[in-house]
């Protein structure tokens, strides 16, 4: 009996416990994406960095978007643009962003918001294939905060997007844009 209950108390709040944790997010002011170049303050600053959003046509049902960011270095004469990789941990490293998209459902997207002060935020939501792309899965989020590093040791870059935290949503959603919509209040950044 106390299982019983213990388990209905705990699949009863982990709705609510989902929400106080991504609270946050909802309230910083996402930034809308088109395809080509954009600017975007993504240090902080008060200067346009630039995020490159580029379509790549496949020509079936597969062809998906890359996304870059690049930061203005204020104190460089050469090389005055940085790339900032992805970092999920200290032995992972990715240069972009890629979406993976089907004809039934988007796998992989991103969401960058700005929050009221201090550098952007990067939302991966990504869910895995299951028996199709039209399969219904949990989706599971990635909080990415852009870091400066001032140290300068070798093979650490500048400007680094860092994973700070996972987490996966309740429920389970085709289209991790919905999940998006459902579980962290938002859109679509197109």
């Amino acid at each position: 009996m106390r299982f019983f209950l213990t388990s209905l108390i705990l699949i009863s709040i982990r709705p609510c416990l989902a929400l106080a944790q991504h609270e946050r997010l909802n309230q910083m002011k996402m930034v809308r994406l088109t395809n080509g170049t954009n600017a975007v303050d993504l240090d902080g600053d008060g200067r346009a960095d630039l995020v490159v959003r580029a379509w790549v046509e496949n020509y079936n049902a597969h062809s998906y978007d890359i996304l870059t960011f690049y930061i203005q270095n204020p104190r460089a004469t050469e090389n005055s643009i940085n790339l900032v990789p992805f970092a999920d941990s200290a032995a992972s490293r990715r240069e972009a962003f890629r979406t993976d998209r089907g004809a039934d459902c988007t796998l992989a997207d991103m969401r960058l918001l700005k929050p009221p002060a201090g550098p952007a935020v990067i939302v991966i939501g990504r869910r895995d294939v299951g028996t199709s792309y039209a399969d219904s899965l949990p989706v599971s989020f990635t909080v990415f905060r852009l870091h400066v590093h001032n140290e300068r040791q070798p093979g650490s870059p500048p400007y680094l997007f860092v994973a700070e935290r996972s987490f996966q949503g309740p429920k389970r959603y085709c289209d991790v844009n919905d999940a998006f919509r459902a579980e962290l209040g938002l859109g679509n950044y197109r």
